[in-house]
């Protein structure tokens, strides 16, 4: 994921934990999930078409279940409420009615930009965070400048280890660069725009 956990005592390296498709569930997990489900007297399956087995049976082992999703599933028969509208906009009037306070999503990407300039070449590296991390919210990055008064653009290649890395020919000390981040689709946030002004040093 290329981040570290948070908890200053650990600041051990972040790892996926989910299943994607076409591999084998762990059996711990699935079973808890199982034995949860039958205690259950409410399942609320929040935006799934339930079409992934043994998933879909899951919420049906409660004693009631509720769908909430945009479009209809094979499973709205077996459901004693089904709702069509984005989970967000759900969750938050049911949060309401239960007086659930919640709170303000920021998010925050972490992800640092290095220049280095000598004589007329200027290095860039975009790394995840002070401690060399590569960046997991970055997927690309580009870098717009004039040189001999024609404007070019120029789009940082990703390393081997996960850092975006650059390198310009024939710039000049207080020549400014116009750096855009793009990020991860599943962010959903729009590209970030950073002038940098080449300095020695």
């Amino acid at each position: 994921l290329g981040r570290k956990c948070d908890d200053a005592n650990c600041r051990g390296r972040l790892q996926k934990t989910g299943t994607r498709m076409g591999e084998a569930t762990p059996e711990e997990p699935l079973n808890r999930a199982w034995e949860i489900a039958k205690k259950s007297d409410l399942a609320i399956v929040l935006g799934s078409s339930l079409t992934v087995s043994p998933f879909n049976q899951i919420p049906f082992l409660a004693k009631k279940t509720a769908i909430l999703n945009l479009q209809d599933t094979s499973y709205d028969k077996q459901s004693i409420l089904n709702i069509h509208c984005y989970c967000d906009r759900a969750m938050k009037d049911i949060c309401k009615a239960f007086s659930v306070v919640i709170n303000e999503f920021k998010l925050t990407r972490i992800f640092c930009l290095f220049t280095e300039f000598t004589d007329d070449r200027c290095s860039l590296l975009v790394t995840g965070d002070v401690s060399n991390e590569p960046s997991g919210v970055v997927c690309s990055v580009e870098v717009g400048y004039d040189k001999a008064g024609v404007k070019l653009v120029k789009e940082m290649e990703m390393s081997l280890n996960g850092d975006f890395v650059l390198q310009l020919d024939n710039v000049v000390c207080g020549m400014v660069l116009d750096v855009t981040f793009h990020f991860r689709e599943h962010f959903m946030s729009p590209p970030m725009k950073e002038p940098i002004i080449i300095q020695e040093g």
